[in-house]
């Protein structure tokens, strides 16, 4: 955008000057020629007609001044509206600029609002990502913890009983003896059930 220095320059005849302004400096230029008469006639030796004529031209002379104090104010008043101009065209410029950054901003703002969505968005995604995950590894967890707390308790020993004494073949020996040596077998019979018993509860415990 152009700043004010490159604008064009306000022009001597301004565009805001009063046709007015115009007539006034006519006016102001017919005054002085008028005055400059007066003065030259001054220097004569006056008649009566002449003093008639010189009255009128007193008050033509008082005329002519108040036109030249009215033409100063034009003046003046053509220099405030220029300067007015100036202003205006300032004025004009900061609105045209005001404009653009208005949109800039505006720009800036619906940027800033689809970062702020899509940072949310993305929350939200991580957010469901993390219990996913978490949800997977308490899947993971709890089938191990199962299989470690559920561990097969061992049954109760069997017992098993005594085996029957083995039929003792028959000895013609006499009842002392007999009885001796049923109590004979008898004990071995019973140590080697307990020994047996040993053997599987330790193959038990070992496995």
């Amino acid at each position: 955008m152009s700043s004010p220095l490159d604008r064009a320059s306000t022009p001597l005849q301004n565009p805001y000057t009063d046709p007015s302004m115009h007539e006034a400096s006519a006016d102001l230029t017919s005054a002085q020629s008028t005055l400059l008469q007066t003065q030259q006639r001054k220097h004569r030796p006056l008649s009566s007609n002449e003093a008639a004529i010189a009255t009128r031209e007193r008050e033509i002379e008082d005329i002519a001044q108040g036109i030249i104090e009215l033409a100063t104010i034009f003046q003046e008043l053509q220099s405030m509206v220029i300067d007015q101009g100036s202003m205006l065209d300032r004025i004009d410029y900061n609105v045209e600029r005001m404009a653009v950054d208005v949109k800039a901003a505006d720009k800036e703002l619906t940027v800033a609002t689809g970062y702020q969505k899509k940072t949310t968005k993305r929350k939200v995604i991580l957010l469901l990502i993390l219990l996913v995950v978490g949800m997977f590894i308490l899947l993971l967890v709890k089938p191990k913890r199962s299989r470690g707390g559920g561990a097969a308790i061992p049954p109760p020993p069997v017992t098993q009983d005594p085996p029957p004494p083995l039929p003792l073949p028959p000895l013609q020996v006499r009842a002392e003896d007999q009885s001796a040596l049923s109590h004979v077998l008898r004990t071995r019979l019973w140590k080697d059930w307990r020994r047996r018993r040993r053997r599987s509860l330790d193959g038990f415990g070992g496995s």
